[in-house]
């Protein structure tokens, strides 16, 4: 059955009146031609083509508001925008949350397509060779050994040769009977980035786990993947669909360039569908302190609560209940899932201890999961039930995953504010205009992070800034891969640029790291002496400017000014970790007291680091770690300004004091008793 016979007997059998429908009931052959009315509508809509030629055994696995006609399946089904001005496009990005079967879509849209047309020519593509083979594994199973899908649609079947036999798949391709004659090409070939198929000209293009962890958080690999995703474009002719199904795995990476239309997706035209775990369904959530718990342990009455029961209901909501209990003798916080309400009550799916008295307080959040046949937002996994499936926890997997891959992974949403630890918003800009004819003090600080230390080389951060009454302002950042020599040439720099500026380096905090003593013997012994002849008898380019170091030593050290350095070592101990000497920059972030040059060197990637660090992140975060350093060196009680008579401090470290002032009466009273 082709599709424009499809598209007849559809509107045909559509089309009949209560009189036509009773006349085809009583026709003898009205089983023949009802299956072969759902053969037609499997063929001309994807969703019916799922849930009866498909996964008719699966659907407990498919919420239709999410996966049906007006969910998923139509937005696949329809190649136009799902928005103004609804123009036709070629590709479409899906981004649902993991474990929603989005997986399973689109691999039986892959097969839909060949139920229309078996000589379309696919191309599956993923991040490595085995998972393209996986997904395409999926594929072949459906046509080999889904006995229903064979017997609705038999004309898809594996080519054959001419004395009948089959042609032979592999691993990496397969080949269906065409209309084409003499076509010695596959119907579908799957590969990985980096790989090439044996030939071109594919009507449909199928990519799915194209992004995963390690090319998401890659330089050099996220690039290969875009350039890959670039380069397949000639493989494409006439009305080709190309779709691309994902989640997102880091701030940078390419699903979500795509999802925000930024970089190197800002000008391509293609649609996006976007669902992540949660759905918010009211704008604030419901809460009290006036609810009663009725003897079935479950429901709790809420008089002037107002619940809607209207145009939507509380069900699948998660609704957080606070008891005293005399057993920890503290409040407890009792989560569960709403699974009915009215007006004024509302019933959770499991009943509350006995050990539990009357609630202190309740409240029920305006967010549904996405996939209620899946997921729940109740503290625990639910177990399947009669006609269902087990349904896993977002609380818990937000618990287990972390903010920030919760954020990624469930949420659709890297840039999720809820993840951060800092808002980049917060961060103040200036120019040297601004600051250069400013009357306040400036003491500068430098703070230099190593990583992976060697002793000609390590991962670099040095970070220049000065303080003064408005905050910590960051005037120059170094970072990457250096040597030995050109820490030590940026060093001197920034001692030169605070002289042009008419200030003076309080110090330079070093780590304490396996080259750091390299650093201090060099430091003490020849480049304090005479800078100007350690770095004129160097070869070689620098790689932070690219430069000869005599260039630059004579553009710099010519005038043999000696150049002392007063340097600390920074011996931040075993017992405060990276996370925690990070966080300490929260309320100078909250109340804008770090402050960025416009247009400094790297500002984007510190940028970037601002927006991924969490708690749970996993990084080096070296940028954040050297600016912790400069605003702990900086507000150290060793750290002594010169005062004159009647000047007003900086106001954060007044701020400071005045805390210190205060935790200091509190903790005399406890021991006095006041």
């Amino acid at each position: 059955m082709n599709v424009k016979r499809a598209e007849l007997i559809v509107s045909e059998i559509e089309a009949l009146d209560t009189e036509g429908w009773r006349r085809l009931w009583a026709h003898r052959r009205s089983a023949d031609m009802l299956d072969e009315y759902l053969t037609a509508l499997c063929i001309t809509r994807f969703w019916c083509f799922m849930r009866y030629g498909l996964y008719f055994r699966n659907m407990a696995h498919y919420y239709p508001p999410l996966h049906g006609a007006e969910g998923l399946a139509g937005f696949l089904q329809y190649w136009h925008r799902s928005e103004p001005p609804y123009d036709a496009v070629n590709t479409k990005v899906v981004l649902i949350a993991r474990e929603h079967c989005k997986t399973q879509e689109a691999m039986a849209y892959t097969l839909w397509s060949w139920v229309r047309d078996t000589d379309v020519r696919a191309l599956i593509r993923g991040y490595s060779d085995p998972k393209a083979q996986e997904i395409l594994a999926g594929i072949r199973d459906q046509v080999d050994r889904n006995d229903a899908f064979r017997a609705r649609f038999s004309w898809v079947r594996p080519k054959t040769t001419k004395n009948g036999r089959r042609v032979r798949w592999s691993e990496h391709s397969i080949a269906l009977d065409s209309e084409v004659v003499g076509r010695r090409t596959f119907s579908a070939e799957a590969v990985g980035i980096g790989a090439d198929p044996t030939g071109g000209h594919y009507e449909l293009g199928y990519y799915d786990d194209y992004e995963v962890r390690q090319n998401a958080n890659s330089e050099p690999l996220r690039e290969q993947m875009i350039s890959q995703w670039k380069s397949d474009n000639p493989m494409f002719e006439g009305q080709y669909r190309r779709l691309l199904v994902g989640t997102p795995w880091a701030r940078n990476g390419m699903l979500n360039q795509i999802r925000k239309r930024i970089k190197e997706f800002e000008n391509h035209d293609y649609d996006v569908m976007v669902v992540p775990a949660e759905i918010e369904v009211f704008p604030k959530p419901f809460a009290g302190q006036d609810a009663v718990l009725q003897d079935d342990r479950r429901t709790f009455r809420c008089q002037s609560a107002g619940f809607p029961t209207v145009e939507g209901d509380l069900v699948y909501c998660q609704a957080r209940i606070q008891f005293y209990s005399p057993v920890v003798k503290d409040v407890v916080t009792e989560i569960r899932e709403v699974e009915w309400n009215d007006g004024s009550h509302f019933r959770v799916n499991r009943a509350i201890p006995a050990a539990l008295g009357q609630p202190m307080q309740w409240s029920v959040l305006g967010r549904k999961p996405a996939a209620p046949n899946r997921r729940t937002f109740d503290s625990v996994d639910l177990p399947p039930e009669k006609g269902s499936i087990a349904r896993k926890s977002l609380y818990k997997e937000r618990r287990d995953q972390g903010s920030y891959i919760y954020s990624c992974q469930m949420m659709i949403d890297p840039t999720d504010k809820e993840s951060a630890a800092f808002n980049q918003d917060q961060i103040g800009r200036f120019t040297w205009n601004e600051v250069k004819d400013d009357s306040d003090q400036k003491y500068w600080f430098r703070a230099c992070d190593f990583a992976s230390a060697r002793k000609t080389s390590a991962f670099t951060s040095i970070m220049t800034a000065f303080l003064n009454r408005k905050g910590i302002h960051i005037v120059h950042i170094a970072h990457g891969n250096l040597s030995v020599t050109d820490i030590l040439l940026e060093l001197f720099l920034g001692e030169t640029r605070v002289w042009d500026y008419g200030g003076q380096l309080k110090w330079t905090s070093l780590e304490k790291a396996h080259i750091e003593s390299t650093l201090n013997e060099l430091l003490k012994e020849q480049i304090e002496a005479d800078p100007y002849e350690y770095f004129k008898r160097m070869r070689g380019l620098s790689r932070l400017y690219r430069r000869p170091y005599s260039d630059m030593a004579e553009e710099v050290f010519a005038g043999g000014r000696r150049v002392p350095l007063r340097r600390r070592v920074v011996n931040r101990g075993n017992w405060e970790s990276k996370v925690q000497r990070i966080l300490s920059l929260q309320p100078a972030f909250e109340r804008g007291f770090i402050r960025l040059l416009k247009g400094i060197q790297h500002e984007t990637l510190f940028l970037e680091q601002v927006d991924a660090f969490n708690p749970d992140a996993v990084g080096s975060f070296d940028m954040l770690d050297t600016l912790a350093d400069i605003y702990r060196e900086s507000h150290a009680p060793r750290f002594t300004a010169e005062e004159k008579p009647g000047e007003v401090r900086n106001e954060f470290e007044q701020m400071m004091r005045n805390a210190l002032f205060k935790n200091r009466l509190r903790r005399a009273s406890e021991m006095t008793g006041w």
